[in-house]
């Protein structure tokens, strides 16, 4: 009797751990269950932002493909390689005028990305020239507004000057 109250206390305690083992169990699965969901979801998100960004860059791409066409064409042109003859009609003065108008254009629409960004403009033709440093010029830039141009030279003189776009006078200077 007293040996059947053994076997009976060891495998009810025995039973008692097998129990608490199946709830741990049942725990950790209900965690990776979570985990596993959690998973599914950010890999569909990859997924449609794969696919998102395959769609952009192959708009991207057709993009660049179409804009160096253009390019090609524009330098083509401007560069009088037709022969060896340049541009001789107004006409045709007139068609690099308007493909310079398309790259122009073309360049601003790259910056779509960002609207806030900087406007891009091809310069097809110098309006003023201004020879006031003593080396060559190694960098222009305008401020935001457009007024103020800053020019830098090789040997470090940065000059600034008042420049309205349009202005049928030459630049003023500012100082150095």
């Amino acid at each position: 009797m007293q040996l059947t109250k053994r076997k009976l206390k060891d495998e009810t305690l025995l039973s008692l751990e097998k129990d608490m083992a199946l709830q741990e169990l049942d725990a950790a699965l209900s965690i990776l269950r979570e985990e596993i969901l959690r998973q599914r979801s950010l890999l569909e998100k990859s997924e449609m932002k794969t696919e998102r960004l395959k769609k952009q860059n192959a708009e991207l791409e057709t993009q660049v493909q179409e804009k160096s066409a253009l390019l090609h064409e524009w330098i083509h042109t401007t560069s009088g390689q037709r022969g060896g003859e340049a541009p001789s009609s107004a006409s045709e003065a007139r068609k690099t005028q308007e493909r310079s108008e398309r790259m122009t254009q073309l360049l601003d629409e790259s910056g779509g990305l960002s609207q806030s960004g900087p406007r891009a403009t091809l310069i097809t033709q110098t309006t003023h020239s201004v020879r006031a440093h003593a080396t060559e010029v190694n960098s222009v830039c305008f401020n935001a507004s457009g007024n103020t141009l800053f020019s830098g030279s090789s040997d470090g003189t940065v000059k600034a000057w008042e420049a309205e776009a349009g202005s049928s006078s030459a630049p003023r200077a500012l100082g150095e």
